[in-house]
């Protein structure tokens, strides 16, 4: 068995290691249905061909697929590895370009997990799971309202069956109402059908007929106003059906056997309306429509209904031939046919046998799968640990190229910022050097200045008697050594090598003209109104009505403070 899975997979690989990446999941998808395994070969082929810049898209389809896959072919394990993979890839292409990958919602991968752990009884699990697609349905904006609704049902539904198998019935009934409130909302009556088939099914597990038959009722009124309105629905048809066979079912449970026939022949003659008939559900009502009337000893109508199976018998699948054969044992039982009775039994037996061994193949060829699985993840894993080492040498190759072009660039660097040290201190000497000379020069040129201009102003008093004229001449040579411009000058060369910039931009923002460029250098050193009239010899008012006009001419609003402006310039 192995040996021949073996040969066909290599003849598979060599035949298949020749397509591109997006035939490979083609072959996937073509596969996956009517031969699985085959489709997993292809899926894990093309997972193998891929690199790590390959496209994400294509990698999340086939991880969703061989989720799918593995799920039908009830290998939960992987499918859930599987599955949990394709939504981490989502979540990657998601933060770069969320309109990549259409048609396919993490919400709805988020289902399929949760139902492989609600299939193998891990019932926390898949509630986590539900709830999580629940909210991701429940965030739904730019998608359809439609689209929105089937998955929040979708979801609920699923969670009612969760707590149904804890026991908080009242809990589960709170999501079938739920669900029903949207469908009465959006008012599609086949979705309605369904609702109340859902709730007639839960309160009639749950022994409380009166309330199942409320929905039946009101199911019975909806199948009424559209039949009358002549919009007949193929689904609605078909759920109510499923509606009938419930309450058929109840009477044949309780041995009322005649109501038990009201209910399921009606049922039968629905899905005869329907022209794409389910053709399991119709196996089902003539099985129990065959029991119902063996049950009550009316051979002829359970031989009739029994023949309408037999005509189709090699279609149907195992349980079902074998659930024939045990209605025909019944049947030959009470007509004393021993014969024929033997017969029955003996297909019984050997379709039993059929499907113990259909089993068993199931089985071995999953394991077959799952061999073959850890094999190609073992290969997977040898060559990503490959990449990895070969990812680590680059980075130590880089890091030590990058360490020694630091150590050439750092000295080159100390080297060059040692030699500008230099040049700016030297520089700086020469600066000083010549600011101490020009300084001196100034003070030197200012005391030759001074003492000439008072010999001069001694002689002119010494000289003749002084009179009004002569003294106001005096005064003025004493105002005018006041209002000499040359301290000005001296002020505003200091100044300006404290405050470099503080003149030039006043000048360059506000075309102030020197006056008020002084005075505001005067106000900013913080004097007060009385000590720049004196320093100005003017008068305080007129200080003041310079200051007004200075807030005028820098823009100033109403209330704000010339000087806070001023020192925060």
């Amino acid at each position: 068995m192995k040996l021949r899975l073996l040969i066909i997979f290599l003849f598979s690989f060599f035949n298949i290691s020749a397509q591109s990446k997006n035939s490979f999941l083609d072959s996937v998808i073509s596969y996956k249905l009517f031969n699985p395994e085959k489709a997993v070969l292809f899926g894990l082929a093309g997972i193998e061909s891929l690199n790590s810049n390959e496209n994400k898209k294509i990698e999340f389809e086939y991880y969703y697929q061989l989720g799918e896959i593995f799920n039908k072919l009830n290998l939960y394990p992987e499918a859930v590895e599987f599955l949990t993979r394709s939504i981490d890839i989502y979540d990657e292409i998601s933060l770069e370009n969320s309109s990549l990958i259409q048609g396919i919602e993490p919400g709805w991968v988020l289902i399929n997990i949760g139902n492989i752990h609600f299939k193998t009884n891990n019932l926390e699990s898949a509630k986590a799971y539900f709830l999580e697609a629940l909210e991701i349905f429940q965030n739904y904006h730019n998608e359809s309202l439609e689209q929105k609704n089937y998955g929040l049902n979708t979801a609920q539904n699923n969670l009612a069956l969760i707590e149904i198998e804890k026991g908080n019935l009242e809990i589960a009934k709170s999501y079938l109402n739920q669900i029903l409130e949207r469908r009465l909302i959006v008012g599609k009556a086949s979705d309605i059908m369904y609702s109340y088939f859902s709730l007639m099914s839960f309160e009639f597990q749950n022994n409380n007929f009166e309330m199942g038959i409320e929905y039946f009722e009101k199911a019975k009124n909806l199948y009424a106003q559209n039949t009358q309105q002549e919009q007949f629905s193929e689904e609605l048809a078909l759920y109510y059906s499923y509606i009938q066979e419930i309450l058929g079912t109840y009477f044949l449970n309780k041995r009322e056997f005649k109501k038990a026939l009201d209910y399921l022949l009606f049922s039968e003659e629905i899905l005869k309306k329907i022209e794409n008939e389910n053709f399991n559900d119709n196996i089902n009502i003539i099985h129990k429509i065959s029991e119902t009337y063996l049950e009550i000893g009316d051979l002829k109508n359970t031989e009739f209904y029994l023949s309408k199976v037999e005509k189709i018998y090699l279609k149907i699948d195992i349980d079902k031939k074998i659930r024939f054969n045990e209605l025909l044992a019944e049947k030959f039982t009470k007509q004393n046919q021993t014969q024929q009775l033997i017969e029955a039994k003996n297909a019984i037996i050997n379709l039993t046998n059929q499907k113990n061994l259909e089993i068993q193949k199931s089985n071995l060829l999953s394991l077959d799968t799952k061999l073959l699985i850890r094999k190609k993840q073992k290969e997977f894993e040898l060559k990503e640990n490959n990449l990895w080492r070969t990812i680590y040498i680059s980075i130590i190759i880089i890091l030590l190229l990058a360490l020694t072009s630091s150590i050439l660039y750092f000295s080159f660097k100390y080297v060059r910022v040692k030699n500008s040290k230099l040049i700016l201190e030297k520089e700086k000497i020469n600066s000083e050097l010549n600011y101490k000379k020009r300084e001196l020069l100034s003070k030197t040129n200012f005391i030759v200045q001074r003492n000439e201009h008072l010999k001069k102003l001694n002689q002119n008093i010494d000289s003749q008697d002084l009179n009004k004229r002569e003294l106001g001449e005096i005064k003025r040579e004493i105002n005018s050594m006041i209002n000499s411009e040359k301290y000005y000058s001296e002020f505003d060369k200091l100044f300006s090598e404290i405050y470099p910039e503080f003149s030039k931009n006043l000048k360059t923002k506000f075309g102030l003209s020197n006056t008020y460029i002084r005075l505001a250098a005067y106000i900013k050193m913080n004097q007060s109104n009385n000590q720049i009239a004196k320093i100005c010899g003017i008068s305080l008012r007129t200080v003041e009505s310079q200051r007004y006009r200075l807030s005028k001419l820098l823009n100033l609003q109403k209330g704000q403070d010339l000087n806070e402006f001023l020192n925060t310039f």
